[in-house]
């Protein structure tokens, strides 16, 4: 029988915080399961580590409303008193959503669903709606051929349908939703998706606020 049992957290990280990089939120989160008291359990060997594992990063500058979590403890704390300990001890911008038991595979992980909110006087609905269904938005990235590293260009378009994404306006602001692929083979990065759009506008629009908002498996039931 195994010495510990895992556990999956969703937590947020908003506000200010969506500008901490992924490393240093592991540092965050990893000091504050520290200070909180959960009976940690360790990786062994020369340097024992607490074991926790952030299945999908979440893009520098995009806020994140659920964000999973997985940790391994050494007893069988109910998942409320855990919620409990460690929301006193998170910092300022990130908060405990839920804490449960494992139900999928963070292999599982496939789509993500996020919001791209711009002010209405600077972009319009059907600006926008233009925009995203003009099939030629497009980014690129770093990648590797034979070890080197090479400037890739990817046609976001190709990812985007009919129902993978609407547009709604809503008071002073227009928001498009749209889910993306999000898994170790094909990771679109929401931040390049906004970008593209500015580019394709030929703007200088900066969105009100970027947010990640679910995860996804490949038949779009939500990670849990």
């Amino acid at each position: 029988m195994s010495d510990f049992r895992t556990v999956r957290i969703f937590f947020s990280k908003t506000g200010r915080a969506k500008y901490i990089s992924h490393l240093d939120t592991v540092r965050t989160v990893t000091r504050a399961v520290r200070r909180c008291g959960m009976p940690i359990w360790y990786t062994e060997g020369f340097n024992p580590r607490p074991y926790l594992d952030f299945p999908r990063a979440l893009p520098l500058g995009a806020e994140g409303l659920n964000e999973p979590l997985d940790v391994r403890i050494t007893d069988n704390t109910p998942y409320d008193k855990i919620k409990e300990m460690l929301s006193g001890e998170m910092p300022e911008g990130f908060a405990i959503v839920s804490v449960a038991a494992p139900y999928m595979k963070p292999k599982e992980i496939s789509f993500a669903s996020y919001e791209i909110i711009y002010d209405k006087n600077e972009i319009n609905r059907e600006k926008l709606t233009g925009a995203v269904e003009s099939g030629e938005l497009k980014t690129e990235k770093i990648g590797k051929i034979q070890g080197r590293k090479v400037i890739k260009t990817v046609d976001i378009s190709s990812y985007i349908t009919e129902d993978s994404h609407k547009i709604i306006e809503d008071g002073d602001f227009v928001r498009l939703d749209i889910t993306l692929p999000c898994s170790p083979d094909t990771n679109i990065n929401i931040i390049h998706v906004a970008k593209a759009i500015d580019e394709y506008l030929k703007t200088d629009i900066v969105p009100e606020n970027i947010r990640r908002v679910r995860l996804y498996d490949m038949n779009m039931s939500e990670f849990r």
